[in-house]
């Protein structure tokens, strides 16, 4: 009985670590509130590309294309990508090691770089594709 306790106390511990082992922390200098805005590439005379994420509206005659800035808060387990109103909240994963985030979106994979800039309060995000958001933390939170 006591080495059924003890082999049964040692896959507790054990699970617990590796569980513990697995939790991201997103560092303090990169949670809470930001202000994103979006970069676009001109490809030519009627086209771009930015990030996909960025919420577009056209024009009452559906003869432009306006690309919007939004607002993202950046917890330790979830993103919340904030635009006119409505709040979508996204789980996702944070690699310290390599400066990226990852999360899926209306069933797209998001994967970005980290750029930190010497600025505290202002980071770049750099997707897969090369499509840049440009962050600037709230000014309520700047640190």
């Amino acid at each position: 009985m006591k080495i059924h306790m003890r082999n049964l106390l040692l896959v507790v511990t054990l699970v617990t670590i590796n569980f513990y082992s697995k939790a991201q922390v997103v560092p303090t200098k990169l949670a809470g509130d930001w202000h994103a805005t979006c970069a676009v590439e001109k490809l030519g005379d009627t086209a771009a590309s930015y990030c996909g994420i960025c919420p577009t509206v056209f024009n009452a005659d559906n003869s432009s294309l306006t690309i919007a800035s939004f607002n993202i808060n950046l917890g330790q387990k979830e993103l919340k990508i904030i635009y006119d109103g409505s709040i979508s909240i996204i789980p996702f994963k944070f690699d310290e090691e390599n400066m990226r985030l990852t999360f899926k979106e209306k069933d797209i994979v998001y994967n970005f770089s980290i750029l930190e800039l010497e600025m505290a309060d202002k980071l770049i995000l750099k997707s897969d594709s090369g499509n840049l958001l440009y962050l600037e933390r709230k000014k309520e939170q700047a640190r």
